[in-house]
């Protein structure tokens, strides 16, 4: 059965009219009868009641109809992914992310990808800081919704920012200093800190250390 007669089915029960349809489909309408007949034909069972005034579908041909458009959906959608792995694209990406950042970013984003690519397979694991940036250098990961501290200077990771964080200091609701509406670093001297530890997250660590050797603080 050829795939464009299915085509010109769902265009003439779109509009209900084959003069309509002829001038969507660029063709002429005694072309585009035929072609509906030979389908008919071909299935066995008439799809319109055709009179001089009006065309309906019968009632297989709205069942047909679904169908067809299923069909013909899941056809486009094998045509692009083949074409796409023809041209050399993967068909499918593995995606890691942060707990924090996988519950802000990932199901909006995963949405929106879903619906332009839906022929590409997406495997999303969580990790935590450290070992989701090694599997971007390792190259096991094709995509990581992380933290850039420690990938900025890889010349072979390409980075995109999606939000800015603001570093914070994280106090118990008794701690004196809550009280404040500002903290700076130095009232800090005496109090014992709780980081991201070097070996997980160097770049952070670093950074935390900077800021704070800025303001006489050693953590």
């Amino acid at each position: 059965m050829n795939i464009r007669y299915l085509q010109y089915f769902v265009t003439v029960a779109k509009y209900l009219n084959f003069t309509k349809a002829a001038k969507h489909l660029y063709i002429a309408q005694s072309g585009l009868s035929q072609s509906i007949s030979t389908l008919e034909k071909a299935l066995g069972f008439p799809l319109f009641i055709r009179d001089t005034r009006s065309v309906q579908l019968t009632e297989a041909g709205a069942v047909f109809l679904k169908d067809v458009k299923e069909l013909l959906w899941k056809y486009e959608q094998a045509v692009q992914k083949a074409y796409h792995i023809n041209a050399g694209y993967s068909a499918h990406l593995s995606i890691g992310f942060l707990p924090a950042l996988g519950k802000k970013y990932m199901p909006q984003y995963v949405s929106h990808f879903q619906q332009k690519y839906p022929y590409i397979q997406l495997e999303l694991q969580q990790f935590t800081l450290a070992p989701l940036n090694q599997g971007l250098q390792s190259g096991d990961l094709d995509i990581g919704f992380t933290r850039s501290f420690d990938l900025m200077n890889n010349p072979d990771i390409a980075i995109k920012k999606i939000n800015t964080d603001r570093t914070s200091i994280v106090l118990r609701k008794d701690h004196p200093l809550c009280k404040e509406n500002k903290v700076d670093l130095s009232t800090l001297t005496r109090e014992s800190f709780i980081i991201l530890s070097q070996k997980a997250a160097p770049g952070w660590f670093n950074k935390v250390i900077e800021i704070c050797s800025r303001r006489g603080l050693t953590p």
